[in-house]
């Protein structure tokens, strides 16, 4: 219980980065910014690099399995939650017809998660940066007339 309590005020504070960017109104810069945050979030000096949800999984003994399991559980809302704000904008016209949200939200989860593994693992902020360039290039732009 108290280590679901640190991860609560984490998201509340430093680790709610991407809650606040997926309510940016246009997607792309709701995606993008999700990115360019976790990078600065989890590459920040004084701190402990990386997520705080994806790095405990990996620390955890046997008997706190539980924990494992409902650090999982985490990480999947947050992969849910990006499909969802990516459904949204290809219901709104933002994205082109036929955008595999799905794909794309797999793939975003997949670098917000990496990011962290990354910074964690000592890779510079520039160079984190330059892959959030880089994966930008996968969502698509709704062709304009």
């Amino acid at each position: 219980q108290l280590f679901r309590e640190a991860v609560a005020l984490y998201e509340a504070g430093d680790g709610g980065f991407a809650d606040r960017a997926l309510r940016e109104q246009a997607v792309r810069p709701a995606i993008e910014r999700m990115l360019h945050d976790a990078v600065l979030t989890y590459t920040r000096r004084g701190r402990a690099q990386g997520c705080l949800v994806v790095s405990a999984a990996t620390s955890t003994a046997p008997e706190n399995e539980a924990v494992m399991d409902w650090l999982a559980e985490h990480r999947r809302q947050r992969t849910a939650q990006i499909i969802a704000r990516l459904r949204q904008a290809a219901s709104a016209g933002e994205l082109p017809d036929g955008s595999d949200v799905q794909a794309l939200g797999d793939y975003y989860a997949t670098v917000l998660h990496g990011i962290s593994t990354q910074a964690r693992d000592g890779a510079s902020r520039a160079r984190l940066l330059a892959a959030v360039t880089v994966a930008m290039q996968a969502l698509p732009v709704r062709p304009t007339a």
